[in-house]
């Protein structure tokens, strides 16, 4: 007998250009931009929880909770942005929350967040919780400020949640 428990799926486009190997530095201004499933009391056990098997109810805010549908309509937004070529850095959001993803995608410059804008599913959250939560199904990007509508439209289209939390500030 064999148990396998896949640690990661991912959903490959098939090839990248040259062009687009390294993430573009983060200028002033950009937004940042939140795609997929809204924030909830998740991950809030630390990342290693995420592995381990829990069936007790009072760990139930440590443990990921995947969204196939959520996770398919996300990679269809980012397969057309992609397309589109609007995408100017992106971080999946796992462990670590806002304050990992948030952190790296805005280095080395900078920026401001609004927590308020965040796509929430669970509006108890506290600043903290927002902030640190594991969300499933979600990326953080990076687009100049005129790339917002044709975001805003392959969303809508795709069904898919967005939040603009805030921009890049020097």
């Amino acid at each position: 007998y064999e148990w396998i428990k896949p640690i990661m799926f991912t959903g490959g486009i098939g090839q990248v250009s040259t062009n687009n190997l390294k993430k573009d530095t983060p200028q002033e201004n950009m937004l940042i931009i939140q795609i997929g499933g809204p924030a909830y009391r998740i991950g809030m056990g630390g990342g290693s929880a995420s592995s381990k098997e829990n069936t007790n109810e009072d760990n139930y805010s440590a443990i990921q909770r995947g969204d196939p549908e959520m996770a398919n309509r996300l990679y269809r937004v980012i397969r057309l942005l992609s397309e589109n070529n609007i995408i100017k850095s992106i971080h999946d959001q796992g462990a670590g929350g806002m304050a990992n993803v948030t952190k790296e995608i805005i280095s080395p410059i900078g920026g401001i967040v609004y927590l308020d804008k965040v796509n929430l599913g669970d509006t108890t959250l506290s600043d903290l919780e927002i902030w640190g939560a594991e969300y499933q199904e979600q990326v953080t990007i990076l687009i100049n400020k005129n790339d917002y509508n044709v975001l805003e439209y392959i969303c809508k289209k795709e069904n898919t949640p967005f939040s603009s939390i805030g921009h890049i500030k020097n």
